[in-house]
């Protein structure tokens, strides 16, 4: 090994570590394609994320953290490997009445980069080549979801394969439909294992079972199904910590509800938030 050499062997590690966390793993989703602002993942169907025992359709929780994951993929290719990103926000629209089925494919582009931030978006398709979702997401450049960049000792030594599943156990959520929780140390829902930082996506989905809590409670808003999602992120959610949720009622309607969400270690400081439509 060369001297010249071995910088560019220890930023290619720093980079494949990089795209593997223990949130992704527990999703099974994988890096298909990366290019100069474009990149292509795939999530199949497994029991850790399926909608039920049984069920081989994945379970639309899933949906945030592919999303979450696979738009800051595209990036990989336009900045160095040490410099951190982190989720601003994150926008999702999904197609009422389609059909998750048993395989995802996201194909994502970046569409603006700054100094400091990133807009991305992106596109979800089925197996069926159907366009089942869309996202946007902004990301920000020179930020480490932890606050300090990654401990590369601390990394790498979570297998996810004796997990049974489905997808609400593999996130750990507990508690009444409208104000779920994860409970503190499950190295499941990581998204920064050597800082502790739960990932951005098993935030969402907690936001989203959130949502979809409160309007499986309503009157009028039964049987409604989630058309888009708004998750702004705060402060990171630290996995050592119970992260709680709330959601209420905006407005409850019978053609469309809007239910806004919180998620927090303590209630008077909120982690991330989302606001949720629903329609018949």
């Amino acid at each position: 090994m060369t001297a010249q050499s071995k910088p560019d062997e220890q930023t290619g590690e720093k980079m494949r570590v990089r795209l593997v966390t223990p949130y992704q793993l527990t999703l099974g989703m994988e890096l298909l394609e990366c290019s100069s602002g474009r990149s292509i993942s795939r999530m199949k169907a497994n029991r850790r994320i399926a909608k039920a025992p049984g069920n081989p359709n994945l379970d639309p929780l899933a949906l945030m953290g592919f999303i979450d994951q696979g738009l800051s993929q595209s990036l990989k290719g336009l900045i160095a490997a040490e410099i951190g990103i982190s989720t601003f926000d994150l926008r999702i629209g999904l197609l009422s009445g389609s059909s998750m089925g048993d395989e995802l494919t996201l194909t994502a582009e970046a569409v603006m980069v700054g100094k400091t931030s990133a807009t991305v978006t992106g596109s979800v398709t089925n197996s069926s080549k159907d366009i089942v979702g869309t996202a946007t997401g902004l990301f920000r450049l020179g930020s480490f979801p932890g606050g300090a960049p990654a401990d590369y000792n601390l990394i790498g030594d979570f297998s996810p394969q004796a997990m049974p599943g489905p997808m609400s156990t593999s996130l750990g959520l507990s508690g009444a439909p409208g104000s779920p929780q994860i409970a503190a140390g499950n190295r499941a829902v990581l998204g920064w294992e050597s800082g502790n930082i739960v990932h951005g996506g098993a935030v969402a989905a907690a936001l989203m079972s959130a949502c979809q809590g409160r309007v499986a409670g309503g009157e009028s808003s039964i049987g409604q199904q989630l058309e888009s999602i708004d998750i702004r992120y705060l402060r990171p959610a630290v996995g050592s910590r119970d992260l709680f949720t709330n959601s209420c009622f905006e407005r409850e309607g019978k053609a469309a509800s809007f239910v806004r969400a919180s998620c927090f270690h303590e209630p008077e400081k909120p982690l991330a938030t989302a606001i949720a439509t629903f329609v018949r």
